[in-house]
């Protein structure tokens, strides 16, 4: 745990001194330019310790799978998803040791979040900070595949709030060739666009709460409509067992949602675009409240999660007097932080270590 609060406060520290070294951007959110080279030294501190991990949940199987599939093409086509078959096999060709996988991996999200961050975040230090304690790192080093699709989509935001759907929707199919689920995000485009907390964002709540209340009622029903798929076993996984995600963790997604809901006609007036954000953050939501009957569910969450670490610090930073600012700031520091202990020590329970 040494190792990753470490990490956290170093990284949290350089993203802060890249705020104070910035200079003026009439084009950017936030209306500074971050001095890059404090982004790049928390880049490679966060990175690093992601990259020369060691057996963190699931990166001891990544590592067994990229030394299997060596450079045999025909393997590719046993993978479930073909884009990071082909990534796997293409690395062997660099390197065949098994860490390699984990490095490129790592490399790889970490450009396209830090990337979304600088353009779009309205303290970039608060974002990397957030990206670690809101359990994004420890969902990057666990469903590798899926982060990386979400981590697509996540950089590909620009397109959406453009409103070029054409080009976002090329970029999602892209993502889904490192996960399939990846491929729900292009209905999703046509529901973040919208006006939030409208007439939509009501029906949606409704039926999401007649679809909890059914719950059980509705899984034989999507077992039906998934089987054949490489879903199948999760969901048969899903109607015998009973291990929902903590509700800690709701009650953690609940929090920007409230923010937004409390400042939703201050957010419009700081930025029209905002309600993308709201929207995908009421969609986290959602599906973490389902989440609480399996943990298999959450994995959707994938793709919506990371997006609150764009909203919050443009709640907190615009959205509130100057004096109630730095309050929410340093309490979110100190809550999150909090949460991060929480979540690496008693719901992960692993004793984080590197390869060296």
């Amino acid at each position: 745990m040494m190792i990753l609060l470490s990490m956290l406060f170093s990284s949290y520290f350089f993203g802060y001194l890249s705020d104070v070294y910035s200079s003026p951007n009439t084009n950017s959110l936030s209306k500074k330019r971050n001095n890059l080279l404090f982004i790049a030294l928390s880049f490679v501190i966060v990175t690093t310790v992601a990259a020369f991990r060691q057996s963190f949940v699931d990166t001891g199987t990544y590592r067994k799978i990229f030394v299997e599939i060596g450079t045999d093409w025909n393997l590719v086509q046993e993978q479930k998803d073909f884009g990071f078959g082909v990534l796997m096999v293409l690395l062997n060709y660099v390197s065949n040791h098994p860490q390699t996988i984990i490095i490129a991996t790592s490399i790889l999200i970490n450009i396209l979040v830090f990337r979304t961050l600088y353009k779009y975040c309205a303290r970039i230090e608060l974002g990397i900070f957030l990206f670690i304690t809101t359990g994004c790192f420890a969902l990057s080093m666990n469903g590798i595949r899926q982060f990386i699709a979400a981590a697509i989509i996540f950089c590909a935001i620009k397109l959406v709030i453009e409103g070029k759907w054409k080009l976002y929707f090329f970029v999602v199919l892209l993502a889904a060739t490192f996960h399939g689920s990846a491929i729900i995000m292009i209905p999703v485009y046509f529901i973040i666009r919208r006006k939030a907390w409208s007439w939509s964002t009501f029906i949606l709540t409704v039926c999401s709460i007649l679809g909890y209340l059914s719950f059980n009622l509705l899984i034989p029903f999507i077992s039906n409509v998934m089987a054949g798929t490489q879903y199948e076993n999760n969901l048969n996984y899903l109607a015998e067992k009973d291990s929902g995600v903590n509700i800690i963790r709701i009650f953690v997604h609940a929090v920007p949602v409230i923010l937004a809901f409390w400042k939703r006609k201050r957010l419009q007036e700081v930025w029209n675009k905002s309600d993308i954000f709201v929207n995908l953050s009421v969609l986290n939501l959602i599906i973490m409240v389902f989440s609480y009957y399996s943990w298999i569910i959450s994995r959707i969450a994938f793709y919506f999660q990371i997006f609150n670490i764009l909203l919050i610090p443009l709640i907190i930073i615009f959205c509130f007097d100057k004096k109630t600012s730095l309050f929410l700031y340093y309490s979110c520091f100190v809550l999150y932080t909090g949460y991060f202990y929480y979540e690496m020590v008693y719901m992960f329970k692993i004793d984080f270590k590197l390869i060296f």
